[in-house]
C-alpha cells in the first residue's frame, strides 16, 4: 500500500468514527430521553435541550460524512459543552466511555482537515495525524473540565446566595401559621436543591383531603412565584409543598419540568 493510499484510509477510518460516534451520542441521548418520559411523564417540550441535542448530533454527524471541518469541530465542541454541564451537576459518568468520544470527535476534526490538506497537498504523513489527535483530546480534556469546574463554581455560588436569601426570609416567618381552616404551615427549610414547605392537616381525615384542588392551586403559586426565576431554570431547584398528619404524608412536588413552555 502507497503511503498516499495509506493516509487515505487513515483519513476514512478517522471520519467514519466521528460520524458514528455522533450517531450513537444522539441515539443514548433520545433513548435516556424516552425513558425519562415513560417513567415520569413530561412532554416533549420539557426535555426541548435533550432533543436538541439529538438532533444537532445527528445533522452534524451528516456533516462530518460529508467531510466538513466545520461540522466536526462544531460536534467536538457541543460534546465538550454538554460534558461540562454534567460535571458542573456532580454527574460526570464514565471517564472512559467520555474519553472515547472525545477521541473519537478528536480523530473526526483531524480528519475532516487532513481530507482537504491531503486533496491540496501530498506531503502527509500518517504520525501526523496520530500526534495531532493526541494533542486534540489532552486539550479537549482541559477545556472541559476547565469549563465544568467554572460552572460548578458559578451554580455553588448561586446556591450558596439563594440559601442566604431564603434563610432570611424564613427568620422572619412566625411559624407555625394556619393557612386555612384545614392546614397549618409548620415549617419551611432548603435540603438537597430543595424548597421544603411543611403543613399539618387538622378539621378533617386525611383521607379526605382534596389533594387535586391542592395540586392545582400550588402548582399555580409555584409558575407564578418560581417559574421565572434562574434557581428553576438553570439550577434546578424543587419546590415541595409536604402534608402530614399524624403517620399519614402526602409530598407535591414541583420543577422545571411543571413550568409552561410559552
Amino acid at each position: 500500500m502507497t503511503d498516499t493510499a495509506k493516509i487515505e484510509k487513515d483519513i476514512n477510518r478517522f471520519v467514519k468514527n466521528a460520524w458514528g460516534a455522533a450517531i450513537l451520542s444522539a441515539a443514548i441521548n433520545l433513548g435516556f430521553t424516552l425513558y425519562f418520559w415513560s417513567g415520569l411523564g413530561h412532554g416533549l417540550l420539557a426535555n426541548i435541550y435533550s432533543i436538541g441535542y439529538t438532533l444537532a448530533a445527528v445533522a452534524l454527524a451528516y456533516g462530518i460524512y460529508r467531510r466538513s471541518p466545520i461540522c466536526s469541530v462544531a460536534m467536538l465542541l457541543l460534546f465538550l459543552f454538554v460534558k461540562a454541564l454534567n460535571i458542573s451537576a456532580h454527574n460526570t459518568g464514565s471517564t472512559i466511555i467520555v474519553t472515547m468520544f472525545i477521541l473519537m470527535f478528536c480523530g473526526g476534526v483531524v480528519g475532516t482537515f487532513f481530507h482537504h490538506q491531503n486533496i491540496k497537498s501530498k506531503n502527509i504523513v500518517s504520525k501526523h495525524m496520530t500526534l495531532a489527535t493526541v494533542v486534540c483530546v489532552l486539550v479537549s480534556l482541559g477545556v472541559m473540565f476547565g469549563m465544568g469546574a467554572l460552572l460548578t463554581k458559578s451554580a455553588d455560588q448561586a446556591w450558596a446566595t439563594f440559601e442566604a436569601q431564603s434563610q432570611a426570609e424564613i427568620s422572619k416567618l412566625s411559624l407555625p401559621v394556619r393557612m386555612d381552616y384545614y392546614t397549618v404551615l409548620k415549617s419551611v427549610e432548603i435540603n438537597n436543591k430543595k424548597l421544603i414547605y411543611t403543613h399539618g392537616v387538622e378539621n378533617i381525615d386525611f383521607n379526605e383531603v382534596d389533594f387535586s384542588a391542592l395540586d392545582k392551586n400550588n402548582r399555580a403559586i409555584f409558575i407564578k412565584g418560581f417559574c421565572a426565576t434562574p434557581m428553576v431554570q438553570q439550577y434546578g431547584l424543587t419546590v415541595d409543598y409536604v402534608y402530614n398528619q399524624g403517620l399519614s404524608e402526602k409530598t407535591l412536588s414541583y420543577d422545571k419540568t411543571d413550568c409552561p413552555t410559552e
